[in-house]
């Protein structure tokens, strides 16, 4: 049995090394990574892929007639925006440094 002050041998064991690992740089790092990919895939769809074909310099009928030509295309393109600006939110929450904690190693 442990004693109820001990919180390195206690009763959650596992939570404690849980929340150590949670903030851990290499985690922090790879949620990034995969934040800043799907900004990237969800982004470059919507203003590589989609902005192109929809919009015509310097004729606004011809870009009225292709947003009403391909409305599926528009509508795709508005959630896929929506998603791109949603992983930034989450990008900026899990990266700023009110959330960032790491536990510091003494020797000894």
């Amino acid at each position: 049995m442990s004693s109820p002050g001990n919180t390195t041998t206690g009763e959650h064991p596992q939570r404690i090394a849980r929340d150590t690992t949670t903030k851990s740089p290499k985690r922090l790092a790879r949620t990034a990574g995969v934040l800043y990919l799907l900004v990237a895939v969800f982004g470059g769809f919507a203003q590589g892929f989609l902005e192109p074909r929809m919009y015509v310099p310097g004729d606004a009928a011809a870009t009225a007639g292709n947003v009403v030509a391909n409305e599926g295309l528009v509508r795709l393109g508005v959630v896929s925006d929506l998603v791109n600006e949603v992983l930034l939110v989450l990008l900026a929450a899990r990266c700023s440094p009110s959330s960032i904690t790491f536990t510091s190693r003494r020797p000894g």
